[in-house]
């Protein structure tokens, strides 16, 4: 019995023989549990993709340092139906995730977000910078993050942000970036001089003496 097969890309031919049509359909069984186990690989990569954040901390003024300080990455939202929702411990905040389109937006929703997961002692993923101000969180879900400062040790003060994971490649259309950069914002550390809180003690004392001082001539008069 003799066989002879010819096969391409998208799909075979051969010249059968007897027994070909048997073989045929044994070979088309075998062809489509093939792609069956392929797209079923395919899903299971697509499900288990994980994203990451780095945090590059800029140089703030003179005096300052950006290694070991401490950033705390909290999860607050889920993405579900291709919508944002806070997690079941913050469903009760007033905010809309999806409709938060400026950057004061943003920054706003972050404050009140970081006020309530210190008062709910909602606490998340926590690293430290290195000697060149760059720390990375990996291995995240999809969903929205808080990256808040726990300990700026001797660097600046810095702004709670609010972070997706994935956004939106911008280079590449219909593509998300599931590996985000960011440079969060900083502002100097106001110190309050030991001569103005001397001042402001001085002050305080003397305005209360005042007072007694007028409660006793008032009194008085009458």
């Amino acid at each position: 019995m003799l066989f002879l097969f010819y096969f391409q890309w998208q799909g075979y031919y051969f010249l059968e023989n007897e027994g070909g049509k048997m073989c045929k359909k044994l070979i088309t069984a075998v062809f489509t549990v093939f792609l069956f186990f392929i797209s079923i690989t395919n899903i299971s990569a697509l499900e288990e993709v994980k994203g990451s954040v780095t945090v590059n901390l800029e140089e703030g003024k003179k005096g300052t340092s950006v290694k070991n300080v401490e950033l705390e990455l909290i999860k607050v939202g889920d993405v579900v139906n291709g919508q944002y929702l806070f997690i079941d411990d913050l469903q009760d905040i007033e905010i809309d995730l999806n409709t938060l389109e400026t950057a004061e937006d943003m920054k706003n929703a972050a404050y009140t977000i970081s006020k309530i997961t210190v008062s709910k002692n909602i606490v998340g993923t926590r690293k430290t910078t290195n000697d060149y101000g760059t720390v990375k969180f990996d291995q995240l879900e999809k969903g929205v993050y808080l990256l808040q400062a726990t300990d700026i040790n001797k660097y600046e003060n810095i702004v709670s942000t609010l972070i997706s994971v994935p956004v939106f490649n911008n280079e590449s259309k219909n593509s998300m970036n599931y590996d985000i950069s960011i440079v969060p914002k900083h502002s100097p550390v106001i110190a309050v001089k030991t001569g103005d809180a001397f001042d402001l003690k001085l002050f305080a004392v003397l305005a209360g003496v005042s007072a007694v001082i007028i409660a006793i001539i008032r009194r008085e008069a009458i």
